[in-house]
């Protein structure tokens, strides 16, 4: 546990090398900009350890809708600091309702984008209503973005951290951590 608490501190004290602000709502990373950037590595660590996380590909994501299955996705990658923040959140959440998290990596370590617009458009057509609109009115891929998944069908889905956060410009306080966990608790309850 204390391990687990060092890591976290380390990824919560990871700065942002880009300040400035995005354009959008502060509250997440999109999956379609470089706006954000913070230390992967701990992040990395943090999925590969945990024993809530399991790694699939975004083809993977699509085929649990097109298959009906039930799970829990998460869509997110190492060098969003909203995501950051929200992993070990997200992941007391999950062990606290006894479930397994599907981890949808959405950059890779050159931060390049690791799905195709294919992809991205399957993808959306199933949780395209927990998102927002980029700057042209088009339905973006905002992370991290956590989605509830019953017989192939989207019921609940939670983008960003909490409204009024900026990662780029302070960590959440105990409070919002603990409004977040609470978002987390009621999807996953379900």
């Amino acid at each position: 546990m204390k391990k687990k608490l060092l890591l976290m501190l380390v990824l919560l004290m990871s700065g942002c090398v880009n300040q400035e602000e995005p354009e959008s709502d502060p509250a997440y990373c999109s999956f379609d900009s470089d706006e954000c950037l913070a230390n992967s590595d701990e992040y990395e660590t943090f999925i590969n350890e945990s024993d809530v996380f399991i790694e699939i590909t975004m083809q993977e994501a699509i085929d649990m809708f097109e298959n009906q299955e039930s799970c829990i996705l998460y869509f997110g990658f190492p060098d969003c600091p909203w995501c950051i923040e929200a992993l070990p959140i997200m992941e007391e959440a999950a062990k606290e309702n006894d479930k397994n998290i599907y981890y949808v990596q959405t950059r890779d370590e050159e931060r390049n984008l690791i799905y195709t617009d294919e992809e991205k458009t399957a993808i959306l057509s199933y949780v395209g209503q927990f998102e927002d609109t980029d700057d042209e009115g088009n339905v973006a891929l905002f992370v991290p973005l956590v989605v509830v998944v019953e017989d192939g069908e989207a019921l609940s889905g939670h983008v960003g951290t909490i409204e009024g956060h900026d990662a780029h410009e302070r960590q959440m306080n105990e409070d919002e951590q603990d409004q977040l966990k609470g978002i987390y608790v009621e999807m996953f309850s379900k």
